[in-house]
């Protein structure tokens, strides 16, 4: 789940401090060793060393990769789909081109489609989401949001679904907990700009969720 942000922009009490870069943002970026990591006699031999070894940050990198895009995705379920998908294609031959940090970004794009994808086929042929789904989905949204149990994986999806322009604003001021003033502040944004996108997706949101249907354009 995105860090809640306190009102200097730092991360609150307890929160991990996200401006300690790692390496996939550094440039350029110190990749690793990863040759013998990514090599085994099988996707599931591979699965188990990355897993006992985090140095290829692959936490991190979902977790980067959701709050840049503004995805309401559990993380564990990102990390579990990228730690398997890294495996496989581990598998098949990894030597280092493209570049370790874009093609463990790529992995976890694709597993972010996949899982996006899988979210909209379960809610579209009436799939109802076990009970520990339903409780990572409704952790994505914020209890001021007041969206009822039953309809946060569909609330997840039809945000999901949004242009990217609104969800950014929202996710980082809604879910992560910055003000109207410290966004526009921070990512050079006129106020009245920001604040039309974010009432522009907030009545978008409502009434798709209102509306409780997928659309034929839902789709990844």
């Amino acid at each position: 789940m995105a860090e809640r942000e306190d009102g200097a922009g730092n991360p609150a009490a307890g929160e991990p401090d996200a401006r300690k870069e790692p390496w996939f943002l550094r440039e350029p970026a110190p990749e690793p060793e990863w040759r013998e990591l990514l090599r085994g006699e099988s996707p599931r031999a591979i699965l188990q060393q990355i897993c006992a070894d985090e140095s290829l940050q692959i936490v991190e990198l979902c977790e980067h990769r959701l709050a840049e895009q503004a995805f309401l995705i559990h993380p564990d379920r990102l990390v579990a789909r990228s730690l398997a998908r890294v495996a496989y294609a581990a598998a098949l031959g990894y030597g280092g081109d493209p570049p370790l940090a874009a093609w463990l970004t790529g992995c976890v794009d694709q597993s972010i489609a996949e899982l996006l994808s899988e979210d909209i086929e379960e809610e579209r042929t009436g799939v109802p989401p076990e009970e520990e789904s339903l409780r990572r989905y409704q952790e994505l949204i914020p209890a001021e949001v007041g969206i009822a149990p039953e309809l946060s994986r569909l609330t997840c999806i039809q945000f999901n679904t949004l242009p990217q322009a609104l969800r950014i604003p929202f996710f980082r001021i809604v879910v992560t907990g910055l003000s109207i003033e410290q966004y526009a502040l921070r990512y050079d944004r006129p106020i009245d700009e920001v604040v039309r996108q974010l009432d522009e997706a907030t009545r978008r949101l409502v009434l798709l969720v209102e509306d409780g249907k997928l659309g034929e354009e839902d789709v990844w």
